[in-house]
């Protein structure tokens, strides 16, 4: 009996057997009501990037202030750079040992300027290019010194590959065109070269995707558009690198309709250009739906196979908003957080990603009459899909995200991917909300505090709305945000501070097991 009781013990403590989110280090820096917010910038091992706007005075220039801090947060130089007034930093890209940070004139957008930071010594090169397209900006990225600009003119996707040393723009074939929408802009993995993927209308009206590739300096290398079925519309997608001449693109469907998704699609082409198209109904996904709970999630699954056997999908009112696709030795990582409109209408909610802070947008940008953007939505869950590089379903988690929004839906949390295994944290309602994901076993959702500077120390309140949650480096988040804190006891002196916290989540740890 002694012996029964022991295991029954040990199986118990072993059923509660997860990850721990530990709390390695605190920032802070004063901070008052009338400072503008901060925009923090992984550089992964080589540290963080603090870009933030001064407007105060009545210049015709305001101060950019960047300051650069390394992986333990020691302060490493400080540089101000003034800029003349109108221009707004939209967005921004880290590669290798420098940051590059774009800003736009508004509210005419002919002009665009871009910084070069070295994020050794701090010294700043200034890009004026020539007056481009009046450019609604929506992408920002950077391949050997190239910067690639993409976004619409007069409502059409155009893409432009400035060279910065050369002072040269080229214009990228095959992008502007009508009922087109810019899907991804991908730095490969060579670093030679990168996707454009569009969307457009086949012969029989069923929206489909160009999948565009070109090297470093704009040239095109080869495109393709992806072979759709009937009545299937491919709305958003994400791609991988061209591995041995093959490819790999994936994203949501719809069936009938461009605005209700009904699940996910995986496309590869070989070397000899054959395509292999796979539809996979969210309820046919066997974690997509577990956020509802086993009951309701085998309803959903049941409900899929039964109109996929009648030949038809069902649909559902949710978009994703997708991470870059994640690449390794022999796998494929599609992560992406999804959310619910609150809207019939669910298509056409612009992709905001990492490279448009909220903070740094412009207000003429974020006060457009669209609907859309001032639609609310509620974040559903996170969910990750992992593939094998011929795109075949290997397995795939997810983690509830409990998140009501209004306006342009942003990423709210954060993915690493790190050994095979991957991990997701946010930050909601004061505490760390964080998930191992891997195909051994389901992990438990762990929560737990942010630590402060000192255990005395006290949390009054947090700004709405000014913190967020960033992928650094390793298996290493940042939590950053302002808050107010009471040192010591009750009568201790109150401080407002912009905090940056460095935590990870660390697998195969014990938690408290039996309370």
């Amino acid at each position: 009996m002694r012996q029964f009781i022991l295991i029954s013990i040990l199986f118990a403590f072993s059923q509660f057997a997860k990850a721990q989110i530990e709390n390695n280090k605190r920032f802070e820096l004063e901070y008052e009501w009338r400072d503008e917010d901060y925009l923090l910038i992984s550089n992964e091992k080589f540290g963080l990037t603090l870009v933030q706007a001064d407007y105060r005075g009545i210049t015709k220039d305001y101060t950019l202030a960047i300051t650069q801090l390394d992986t333990d947060f020691n302060q490493k130089w400080v540089k101000e750079v003034a800029i003349k007034r109108g221009f707004e930093l939209l967005g921004y890209h880290s590669v290798h040992e420098k940051t590059y940070l774009l800003l736009q004139e508004f509210p005419g957008r002919f002009k665009i300027k871009i910084l070069s930071v070295n994020n050794r010594t701090g010294d700043v090169q200034e890009y004026n290019p020539k007056e481009v397209l009046e450019l609604d900006i929506q992408e920002f990225e950077v391949i050997q010194n190239t910067a690639i600009i993409g976004g619409y003119f007069e409502n059409r996707p155009v893409v432009f590959a400035f060279d910065l040393e050369n002072d040269k723009i080229k214009t990228l074939s095959n992008v502007y065109q009508n009922e087109s929408k810019l899907l991804e802009i991908r730095i490969n993995s060579d670093s030679l070269t990168f996707n454009v993927l569009a969307s457009e209308f086949n012969r029989d009206r069923d929206q489909t995707i160009i999948v565009n590739t070109y090297d470093y300096l704009g040239n095109p290398i080869r495109d393709y558009a992806l072979e759709t079925n009937k009545d299937y519309h491919l709305t958003s997608a994400i791609s991988s690198s061209i591995n041995d001449i093959s490819q790999v693109v994936v994203g949501i469907y719809s069936y009938k309709a461009t605005n209700s998704p009904a699940g996910i699609f995986v496309n590869h082409i070989d070397r000899t250009g054959l395509q292999t198209m796979k539809y996979y109904g969210f309820g046919e996904l066997q974690h997509f739906f577990s956020y509802l709970g086993e009951k309701k999630a085998t309803r959903y699954r049941e409900k899929a196979e039964a109109a996929r056997k009648k030949g038809k999908e069902v649909r559902y009112r949710v978009q994703p908003l997708f991470s870059e696709m994640i690449e390794d030795d022999d796998q494929l990582v599609v992560f992406g957080e999804f959310l619910r409109s609150y809207n019939h209408d669910t298509g056409n909610y612009p992709w905001a990603g990492t490279n448009f802070p909220t903070g740094f947008r412009s207000q003429s940008a974020n006060n457009d009459d669209n609907s859309q953007q001032r639609a609310s939505f509620q974040f559903t869950h996170a969910y990750t899909l992992v593939l094998d590089k011929k795109g075949n379903i290997q397995w795939d988690d997810w983690i509830e995200v409990p998140k009501d929004g209004k306006g342009i839906p942003e990423p709210y949390g954060a993915f690493i991917w790190d050994k095979s295994q991957g991990a997701y944290a946010y930050y909601f309602d004061k505490e760390v909300h964080a998930k191992m994901m891997d195909s051994e076993e389901d992990t438990e959702e762990v929560v737990d505090n942010l630590e402060l500077s000192d255990p005395e120390d006290k949390l009054r309140y947090e700004s709405e709305n000014s913190s967020g949650t960033l992928r650094w480096y390793d298996n290493y988040f940042i939590v950053y945000g302002v808050q107010s804190i009471r040192s010591g006891d009750n009568n201790g002196d109150l401080r407002k501070v912009f905090f940056i916290n460095k935590i990870s989540l660390n697998p195969n740890l014990k938690g408290d097991g039996l309370d």
